[in-house]
């Protein structure tokens, strides 16, 4: 995950409807969270304000036809402290510098399970990852 860059979110609308958005993103190994910069006044920002709920996909940078390799993964939206909030700037801008010049804040997704499916080799293997399980 942390050699890909952009993720698409799925969170819920005030209805209970489902909506998803594309953005860019790091992972922090660390923590085992997603870091990506968002405006506060965007329609997704919005919704998750209400429900912190999110799930998506992280696809690689470059598909290979017949290859079905990706993540899916279930997590929550966590307000960063001032400290966390440097750190994730830290990992952010390291990868994304020309971000900083652009309006938004930046947003953690908690990661709470995750399962990776790699068909590369011709055999599919799937890796589920849950961190009720594991912490």
């Amino acid at each position: 995950m942390s050699q890909q860059t952009c993720m698409t979110v799925c969170c819920l609308d005030a209805n209970g409807l489902p909506y998803c958005f594309n953005c860019y993103f790091i992972y922090d190994n660390l923590h085992m969270r997603l870091i990506y910069k968002s405006s506060a006044s965007a329609e997704h920002s919005k919704h998750i304000a209400n429900n912190g709920h999110v799930s998506g996909t992280i696809l690689p940078n470059h598909i290979r036809k017949f290859a079905v390799k990706g993540v899916q993964f279930f997590g929550e939206i966590e307000a960063l402290d001032a400290r966390e909030e440097k750190y994730a700037a830290e990992l952010y801008y390291g990868k994304f510098p020309i971000a900083r010049v652009m309006n938004g804040v930046l947003n953690f997704i908690m990661i709470k399970a995750i399962k990776m499916t790699d068909s590369t080799l011709g055999i599919v293997n799937k890796i589920a990852w849950d961190r009720a399980i594991c912490f």
